[in-house]
């Protein structure tokens, strides 16, 4: 009766191990025990862009970024509120170094432009299309279309021709595009803070408005 006793002991232990390890450890959350890597980039999560370039976060000003990134060519824009500064390889240094256009609205930094050297093949745009959508994701493309014609007198279908293709990636903090200018073969990926780009957008309606507002006020009447 004892070594049955025993033998019964001994089978709820053995039932009751796995248990014990997936069981929560002292002192250890069941956060603490999730896989807190992030995610692969384009799946899920709230952020698969960097918020910036290249380790530069939206917003630090023009004299920071030179102290980082060393001088550039600073351009003032038509609009007094965006500043541009230019990052260009230096004469006689690899010709497959892009071309990097920093845009600051109101002193802060809302948007980089990088121009791919060039013209690539059709392969290699397409190896670069491939090579974001492997880092990002699929993208959500889209493309600008010129109208030639008619096929002939009785066809109605047009022809047509590409000379913007587009591709598109976004989280709720940055936006991403891949442009190919197809008429000059000129890549570019535009980035952009959607904070940033949201509260520029808001200030020029409002200065539309006031100046809609002044047009009025500034007519006389007898």
């Amino acid at each position: 009766m004892r070594r049955l006793s025993i033998l019964f002991l001994t089978s709820l232990l053995i039932a009751a191990l796995p248990a014990v390890a997936t069981a929560q450890a002292p002192g250890i959350s069941r956060a603490d025990q999730k896989d807190d890597r992030p995610p692969p980039p384009g799946v899920g999560g709230d952020r698969v862009i960097p918020a910036g370039y290249k380790g530069v976060a939206w917003g630090i000003g023009v004299e920071a970024i030179q102290a980082i990134k060393g001088p550039m060519e600073l351009q003032i824009t038509p609009d007094p509120h965006i500043k541009r500064l230019i990052q260009a390889p230096p004469p006689g240094s690899d010709a497959g170094v892009p071309v990097l256009h920093w845009v600051f609205w109101d002193e802060k930094l809302y948007e980089v432009t990088i121009f791919f050297p060039g013209p690539f093949t059709s392969r290699e745009g397409r190896e670069l299309v491939s090579k974001f959508e492997s880092q990002y994701g699929p993208g959500r493309r889209d493309s600008k279309k010129k109208y030639l014609g008619r096929v002939n007198k009785r066809d109605s279908s047009m022809l047509e021709e590409v000379i913007e293709d587009k591709w598109i990636w976004q989280d709720p903090f940055s936006v991403q595009a891949l442009w190919h200018d197809v008429l000059e073969n000129q890549w570019k990926c535009v980035r952009q803070s959607r904070m940033y780009e949201a509260s520029r957008q808001a200030q020029e309606e409002d200065e539309r408005n006031v100046a809609r507002s002044k047009r009025v006020r500034s007519i006389e009447l007898d």
